[in-house]
């Protein structure tokens, strides 16, 4: 920062309130914290107007450090009365100004930290920040307070130990709960107004127990339970996370310093006991941080969840839907089989009625079977719109065998598909297979038509499809198509699944795509193996029913 900009910033009128209630606020802090003073000197076990100047300097920055310096000096005014003298005081608050300002601009500018403290890094770096600067403006203060003859050169090690763990105390404990202010805000805001009211009067009440057992026992003075006053602070850590312990810190460390002051502990003693309140704060700190991490983690797991189902399920609907153009000449091409059917067997009927004779009989046979090929146009229409919205088949155990009859059977009533030469071989004993079995007679329906119609245009030979079934490794059941057809162009090879894609002049390219996307939803598989000059191979493959597939 620019001195220009310093000095702007400094005396911007906008700032004014926050720096005048933090005058106030510093004064009155230091004011009820004047106790235990260490020779007569502004040296006390426990400094919580530090922690209000270490948050503010995280906060505004440099452009804090003189408001820092002037609280001081206003406050050893007013409550010590400049006992000092003018050059120690000025020393003082120039050291400690400063020396807490270049923590604060270390915590924020070079570790690149967060003044929010929002994770475990944050909190780390603030306490190691806490420790080494107040440990530093100690040595300071003392410094300044050798050279102006206020403290004796033997009293350095005592006086440096009081001012540094009172320093640290009043951050660790202050500063902290101040950063996360608006959080601890927002945290009450969103809690239920009754339920906090029930937990915080729970939880002081177990705290006043403790602090009772810690300090109104004789044993506290040789402190034998003050490991107790882990148990509400670590408690409430678990129970309302770093917030929670931001709060209860404050809390316990005010009831401490209420409690020694009624019990008349000496000095030395209450050094002592801050300094286990410093470790009992480091440690309630990171279990609250931890805990709070945890809790956001999991909320963002549960979050990334619950946004990753519902794009898988966007992208499946997309899926489905991206092909809804082309759904009215894929069912076309799905229903042209049954409905070839009907109309053979329709004009058969017309011509029975028409003849002479017993022409009824036979007429309402055909009829019953242009009925059975409505009914599977039916079938063929539901099925493929329970697909294109779910994306699961209907599957149950089915026999190869009775698929691949029937299909045969199918393909039998088309004129084109009936001047072919078909043969079935299936394998020895084949299992059931997990199959939607109308979704699996139209895919090798298609693969069959698709052989047929490769070859029926070539007069040298007659067209002929070879239908094998055998059982695959993995649990699957592996059925294959050949033709003796001309073979796939390169082309159409590359990108043969892909809709639209076809190398016949009538077709529609939508066959072996429909196809690919049913045997895939049936948790299967559908490839070209070979083709060439002689034919070409398609192959896909089904489950077994006992693989536990499409439960």
């Amino acid at each position: 920062m620019s001195f220009a900009k310093w000095r702007l910033s400094l005396f911007e009128g906008r700032h004014f309130p926050l720096y005048g209630g933090f005058i106030v606020v510093y004064v009155v802090l230091d004011w009820l914290s004047n106790i235990h003073q260490f020779a007569n000197l502004p040296i006390t076990p426990w400094n919580p107007c530090t922690g209000v100047a270490v948050a503010l300097l995280i906060v505004r920055g440099v452009a804090a450090a003189p408001w820092v310096a002037a609280s001081m000096l206003l406050s050893e005014m007013i409550i010590r009365g400049m006992d000092l003298g003018w050059p120690a005081a000025i020393g003082l608050a120039a050291v400690a100004s400063m020396g807490y300002a270049a923590t604060a601009e270390a915590f924020v500018r070079f570790l690149k930290a967060d003044p929010g403290l929002g994770n475990v890094r944050d909190v780390l770096l603030l306490i190691g920040a806490a420790l080494i600067g107040s440990l530093l403006v100690a040595v300071g203060m003392i410094g300044v307070l050798v050279l102006t003859d206020k403290l004796p050169v033997s009293l350095i090690v005592s006086a440096g130990i009081r001012q540094w763990v009172g320093d640290l105390s009043g951050v660790v404990a202050v500063a902290f709960l101040l950063l996360r202010l608006p959080s601890i805000i927002r945290y009450l805001r969103e809690r239920p107004r009754g339920s906090i009211l029930i937990e915080a009067v729970l939880w002081a009440l177990a705290l006043a127990a403790t602090v009772w057992l810690v300090f109104g026992l004789e044993a506290t003075d040789e402190f034998r339970l003050f490991y107790l006053l882990f148990v509400p602070v670590v408690g409430l850590a678990l129970r309302a996370g770093f917030d929670g312990t931001c709060i209860s810190l404050t809390v316990v460390q005010v009831c401490m310093i209420a409690a020694v002051q009624w019990r008349g502990f000496p000095s030395p003693t209450v050094v002592e006991l801050q300094m286990l309140m410093v470790a009992l704060k480091v440690t309630a700190l990171l279990t609250g941080i931890v805990v709070t991490a945890r809790e956001r983690a999991e909320t963002a797991l549960r979050l990334s969840e619950r946004q990753l189902f519902q794009r898988e399920s966007q992208l499946a609907q997309v899926s489905r839907l991206s092909s809804v153009g082309a759904m009215a000449s894929a069912l076309a091409h799905e229903l042209n089989q049954p409905l070839t059917a009907i109309r053979a067997y329709s004009r058969a009927a017309q011509r029975f009625l028409e003849s002479p004779g017993s022409g009824a009989a036979h007429a309402s046979t055909a009829m019953s079977e242009a009925m059975r090929q409505i009914d599977l146009a039916g079938d063929i229409l539901t099925r493929l719109r329970r697909f294109l919205r779910k994306g699961k088949p209907q599957a149950r155990p089915n026999r190869v065998e009775r698929i691949l009859r029937d299909t045969v059977t199918l393909a039998g009533m088309d004129p084109v598909l009936s001047r072919a030469i078909v043969d079935t071989k299936l394998g020895d004993r084949l299992p059931l297979v997990f199959a939607d079995r109308i979704q699996a007679q139209q895919v090798l329906l298609n693969l069959l038509r698709n052989a047929v119609e490769a070859s029926s245009h070539m007069t040298e030979r007659q067209p002929h499809v070879s239908i094998t079934a055998e059982t695959a490794e993995a649990g699957l059941v592996m059925v294959s198509v050949r033709d003796n057809g001309p073979g796939i162009s390169d082309e159409v090879r590359s990108k043969l699944f892909s809709p639209f894609t076809t190398d016949k002049p009538s077709g529609l390219g939508l066959g072996l795509a429909l196809s690919h996307a049913i045997v895939s939803a049936h948790g299967g598989n559908l490839w070209l193996e070979s083709t060439g000059p002689n034919g070409s191979d398609f192959r896909f493959t089904l489950r077994v029913a006992n693989s536990g597939a499409l439960q």
